[in-house]
């Protein structure tokens, strides 16, 4: 969101806007929320009609990853939240999605329970029913898994004296499942080839980052390095098999205020390592005991907040920018005006320029927006098309992604169309 300053008239003096606050300064005239809600009539007539922004797929698939941050405090409280329409949040994210289409999409942040209720009643009762209307958006496959996050380790990993507190699980968590994902698809998904990396120990990775001075030898021995997880779903798009892998790394600095920087590192190396395959992949070890990575050549699409933004914050650069440049992936650079603005109104800093600001694709509480969330396919797909649901103040929609927190949540969707060559 640019600085507000055009067309407005002499009484708006500067509008600044980050990623937490919305600071304006006005000698005088209508009330500063009149001219920053979207939907202020005065801001139309000056800046006249709405643009759309372009989400025409350019691709024969489009893959998606949306941390939608619908989280809830205790088991069950999803679940039972997206029962019936009418929960705001859940409605703005389920338009996000019917406004951009994907055929395969990845949530981040969403809570996991065994009868898989909550991911079944968000298809239902949110993507199935046209949300400020949009065309309603069916995902017959749908595909979750438990994550680590509330799972307990029996130690005192925070130090604090108690064991069973959020930050003693393998990932931090009131419950076990809390901050999971859920994978919907419009194509069939070959469960039988599916590989989850729940269990993986963190000391099975060569050259790990584990801190040794913070965990005991017992705590070493056990520790997972997923904090959530890492799935590879094949999904079947007309014959051909693209590799989702999906992906959720722990935050820099967790939730407990604890430093992450080296977890969140090996995590995303994992993903990296993974879709290098051969020796690089030779320690990667799934739940159900097969070893190594992707076969070469093959077709996927990494999907997730990776809570890492290449060039600034509170994140290891160095793990995003080596999986950025892996020879196996393309990064598509996907953009929106609205980021583009938004780092425009903070004045911008070296750090921005470097990331370039219309990649940026979240508004972290308190801080400047980052790039975290990543749709990267294979380079053995053919790239068609990506960008960031994120539209500027001129832009329909973009009352969805106004506030702190907007109503969708402080991500932004992010996808990437491609074409398939035709299978060998």
């Amino acid at each position: 969101m640019r600085a507000i300053t055009r067309g407005l008239g002499a009484s708006l003096l500067a509008v600044t806007l980050t990623a937490a606050s919305v600071a304006p300064a006005l000698a005088t005239g209508p009330d500063v929320a009149d001219y920053l809600d979207p939907g202020y009539p005065g801001l139309r007539t000056q800046w006249g009609a709405s643009e759309q922004v372009d989400t025409v797929q350019g691709g024969e698939l489009r893959a998606a990853v949306f941390n939608v941050s619908l989280s809830r405090g205790y088991a069950g409280a999803l679940a039972q939240d997206l029962s019936i329409p009418g929960d705001e949040h859940a409605s703005a994210a389920a338009e996000v999605i019917q406004r951009t289409r994907p055929d395969v999409v990845l949530l981040n942040d969403f809570d996991y329970d065994d009868g898989h209720d909550a991911a079944q009643a968000f298809s239902s009762n949110y993507l199935q029913q046209g949300q400020n209307g949009q065309r309603p958006i069916d995902y017959p496959y749908v595909y979750v898994a438990p994550n680590n996050n509330g799972v307990a380790t029996g130690a005192d990993l925070d130090g604090n004296g108690t064991v069973g507190d959020p930050a003693d699980g393998f990932g931090v968590g009131d419950f076990a499942g809390q901050h999971g994902m859920v994978l919907y698809s419009r194509y069939p998904i070959d469960r039988h080839q599916v590989r989850t990396f729940q269990n993986m120990l963190w000391k099975s990775m060569p050259g790990n980052q584990m801190p040794h001075q913070r965990y005991s030898g017992l705590v070493r021995n056990v520790m997972r390095l997923n904090s959530t997880t890492t799935w590879d779903v094949p999904v079947k798009v007309d014959g051909t098999t693209v590799h989702v892998i999906a992906a959720n790394p722990v935050a820099p600095v967790d939730e407990a205020g604890t430093s992450q920087q080296k977890r969140n590192a090996d995590q995303i190396r994992l993903l990296s390592d993974y879709v290098s395959g051969g020796a690089a992949a030779t320690y990667i070890t799934d739940d159900r005991g097969q070893t190594g990575g992707l076969a070469r050549d093959s077709r996927f699409v990494v999907l997730g907040d990776l809570a890492a933004d290449p060039a600034h914050g509170p994140a290891a650069h160095g793990a995003v920018k080596d999986l950025l440049g892996n020879p196996a992936v393309t990064d598509p650079r996907p953009a929106s005006d609205g980021a583009a603005e938004a780092a425009g109104a903070a004045g911008g800093t070296a750090d921005h320029d470097a990331a370039a600001p219309e990649l940026l694709t979240s508004t972290p509480a308190g801080g400047a927006a980052l790039r975290t969330d990543y749709a990267l396919p294979s380079t053995t797909l053919a790239l068609a098309g990506a960008g960031v649901f994120w539209p500027s103040a001129r832009q329909d929609g973009r009352s969805l992604v106004f506030g702190d927190p907007a109503p969708s949540g402080n991500h932004r969707l992010v996808w990437v169309d491609v074409d398939l060559p035709e299978a060998k």
